[in-house]
């Protein structure tokens, strides 16, 4: 369900990602770094993006520490593109909707048989 809207949504706001990966997993000699639920991305942006059914405060706080790792392995990795969080949840409290935004994070919200980016926040993070 997920997929074929957060392509659009995404490229609707310009970004125009160019490939998409469910599950993604991120290795470093042999161990397991971090894994997100989806993936966008493009030769300037990636996008690990965290889908929950219903999202929470720690289910935030667990993504921005998921990002400083994918972060460190791109930097590793020689890899430059700015990343760009995304959330997404089936149910999302007003007040979680704020503090995911407030930490510069895209949210993503299910309205009924498809997903809407929650009004963007003034400033998105780039990490």
């Amino acid at each position: 369900m997920f997929s074929a809207e957060l392509w659009e949504k995404f490229n609707q706001l310009g970004y125009k990602f160019t490939r998409q990966a469910p599950r993604m997993k991120f290795y470093d000699n042999g161990q397991a770094l971090a894994e997100v639920d989806f993936f966008l991305e493009n030769g300037m942006y990636a996008m690990p993006v965290e889908i929950k059914t219903e999202l929470s405060i720690a289910d935030v706080d667990e993504h921005i520490q998921r990002i400083e790792k994918i972060r460190r392995y791109m930097d590793a990795h020689n890899d430059n593109r700015k990343l760009v969080g995304a959330v997404a949840g089936g149910i999302v409290s007003e007040s979680v909707l704020n503090y995911a935004q407030r930490k510069g994070f895209f949210v993503i919200l299910q309205t009924g048989d498809s997903v809407a980016i929650a009004t963007i926040p003034v400033k998105a993070a780039l990490l």
